[in-house]
């Protein structure tokens, strides 16, 4: 869960939910009850957290595709109501991390940070420099590595590793988080360090048996 804000009355409060990355994400409102979320009803499907303002009866505010939106909620039928109105373009935001880099008050005052979306699209070109597809879907992206018979692709960034296969547009996410990560010379293993500081060695290919086992530790 990303972002959680309450509404007026401390117990409805909007969150974003995002299971399986940013295409999954939606903004949904729950309630607090006994310490625990109760009766989250999906509001609309977006991959950066939504903020709630009194404004004009009361409004969700959120980024999509660059702009920056606002549409009515109804918190007593517990959904949205009408279109979104747009608000501002060119309003910054993180996808892959869940934030748009805006903020509103109870006091009807917004601010925000003007941008882009920071994510990254693998392109894939020819010797000859010309571009020939690309790989995976946009994203965060720290680093590439690409195996040595130039199959997969391995992205690494802030969560973990990923393999990509060129030309596709699905990821597979590694079972076990490893930081900076290699090939092996003949391309069927990864090597890379653990977060307890420890070298693990895992299967590649991209099956079901992508493992992990601990082959030494740093001193």
């Amino acid at each position: 869960m990303y972002g959680p804000g309450f509404l007026p009355g401390g117990e409805d409060f909007l969150v974003l939910f995002a299971p399986d990355g940013p295409e999954e994400a939606g903004v949904y409102l729950a309630t607090l009850r006994a310490g625990t979320s109760a009766d989250p009803v999906l509001l609309f499907k977006n991959n950066t957290a939504a903020h709630y303002s009194p404004a004009s009866g009361g409004r969700i505010f959120f980024v999509r595709n660059d702009n920056l939106y606002a549409q009515k909620l109804d918190a007593k039928g517990r959904k949205v109501q009408g279109d979104a109105d747009l608000v501002e373009r060119g309003v910054a935001s993180d996808p892959w991390f869940h934030e748009a880099h805006f903020s509103v008050s109870q006091a009807r005052a917004l601010a925000w940070h003007p941008g882009t979306a920071a994510l990254s699209q693998v392109t894939i070109f020819d010797r000859s420099g010309k571009t020939i597809g690309s790989a995976g879907p946009p994203g965060t992206i720290n680093y590439l590595r690409l195996s040595p018979d130039g199959r997969w692709l391995l992205t690494g960034d802030d969560k973990g590793n990923s393999l990509v296969e060129p030309g596709r547009p699905g990821i597979l996410a590694l079972s076990v988080e490893a930081l900076r990560s290699f090939w092996s010379p003949e391309g069927l293993r990864l090597l890379g360090q653990d977060n307890s500081g420890g070298i693990v060695e895992r299967g590649s290919g991209g099956s079901a048996e992508t493992c992990a086992s601990p082959l030494f530790r740093l001193p």
